[in-house]
This record gives structure tokens, C-alpha cells and sequence, in this order.
């Protein structure tokens, strides 16, 4: 598997211009996991974290130990029943309006969502609890040499971060150049093409909630 340090020769030896510089190529890569991990379900990235309700509100911050993107597909608490994950606050409230009441309403967790930042539940336990959730992780970020994109299919690393790399650099090559920016749209096609392949590899084995209503549930 390639390594941050093959990635970027690769790139610096296939554009050839010194004035792209090392820390740019880099930066693009990490670019390129970020848009590969929004576009994609990556079954590496799953993870799992625990946060502990409060007994005076709806909803806590997501804890910034989870490293959180998005996707959360699964919670549980001890002495409680199976509990529902939606994947957004609309389709909470749309079952559970009393969530917006200001009284608390008090009861073991039946279902949670997340939202700007934040992990919403209802009912609200009477005590903290604790209850642990799974969910999709950020890509960890390439910046030592011998760093690999381990959260991306093997066959698919040079593809992907290459193409994407590539892309951005020869746009700032060709930038203000008469005609077509041949390259920029070669690679602009590659990164495309290969991330849809990605989708298509990458069908089935994602995490997500069990489809309880129809299409607002995920």
C-alpha cells in the first residue's frame, strides 16, 4: 500500500513544476479522504464512543473524543429497550414533538438522532446514563511519510488520491492558459469516475440504522 511519501512523488514526478509545493500536495490528499468519507460509507471509519445524558435537557454535545463525521447507526444503554436511531432532528420531532416542550419528559432513551454538533434524545432518563453509540469516524489525516490511507480500499489509493491531487495542481498550472485545461479535466474525470467506482465497490457491509419507517428512516 502506498505510503504519503509514494503518493506525493508520484505527483510531484507526473507535474513536473517546482512551484507546487510539497505541503499543497499534501493538503490535497487529506482533501481527497475527507470527500471520499462524505461521499462514501467507509466501513473503516466505523467507530463507536459513549456519551452520558443529562438529566435536565434533550440533548448533550457529541464529545469531541469520538472524532466525529457522520452516520450514526446504533445506540444502546443497559436495561433498556432496542433504541431507534434517525437521521436527523426533523424526523425525531416529527414522531416526538413533546421534544421541544420546556418541561423535560423523563423515561428510558427510545430513540436519538444527531445534529449540529450535538446528540439529541428522547425520553430523558431520570438518572445519567450512559449509552453507547456507533457511528463514522473523520479519516485520520496523512501528515507523517510513512503514513497510509488504510480507510480506502487497497486497489483504489493511488486512483483516488493521485487523480484528486493531480487535479488541483495541474488547475493551478493551467490556470489562465487559452483552451482547454486538458489536464485539469483528465484528472477532474479520474477523481469522478474512480469515486463512483468506490461507491459501487463499496455497496453492502455499511453500518446503518435498521429501516423502521420507510424512507425517513436510514
Amino acid at each position: 500500500m502506498p505510503t504519503l511519501e509514494t503518493l506525493r512523488e508520484n505527483v510531484v514526478d507526473a507535474i513536473q513544476d517546482t512551484s507546487i509545493e510539497d505541503d499543497f500536495i499534501d493538503a490535497k490528499f487529506n482533501e481527497a479522504l475527507e470527500l471520499c468519507a462524505d461521499y462514501v460509507l467507509l466501513p473503516e471509519l466505523e467507530s463507536s464512543g459513549t456519551f452520558t445524558t443529562a438529566t435536565d435537557t434533550h440533548s448533550v454535545v457529541i464529545p469531541t473524543s469520538w472524532n466525529y463525521h457522520r452516520g450514526l447507526y446504533s445506540a444502546y444503554a443497559p436495561d433498556t429497550e432496542l433504541i431507534d436511531v434517525v437521521s436527523s432532528l426533523r424526523l425525531l420531532k416529527n414522531d416526538y414533538p413533546d421534544i421541544d416542550n420546556t418541561d423535560i419528559m423523563s423515561g428510558n432513551i427510545c430513540i436519538v438522532t444527531t445534529g449540529s454538533g450535538s446528540i439529541y434524545y428522547y425520553l430523558s432518563p431520570e438518572t445519567e446514563t450512559i449509552v453507547t453509540c456507533g457511528f463514522y469516524q473523520h479519516p485520520t489525516p496523512l501528515t507523517e511519510d510513512s503514513h497510509i490511507p488504510s480507510c480506502l480500499p487497497a486497489s483504489m489509493q493511488n486512483e483516488l488520491l493521485e487523480n484528486y491531487a493531480l487535479w488541483k495542481c495541474w488547475k493551478i498550472i493551467e490556470d489562465g492558459i487559452e483552451g482547454p485545461k486538458i489536464n485539469t479535466a483528465h484528472h477532474r474525470t479520474a477523481f469522478n469516475t474512480a469515486l463512483a467506482e468506490l461507491d459501487d465497490l463499496i455497496h453492502e457491509g455499511q453500518s446503518t440504522p435498521n429501516p423502521k419507517r420507510g424512507s425517513g428512516w436510514i
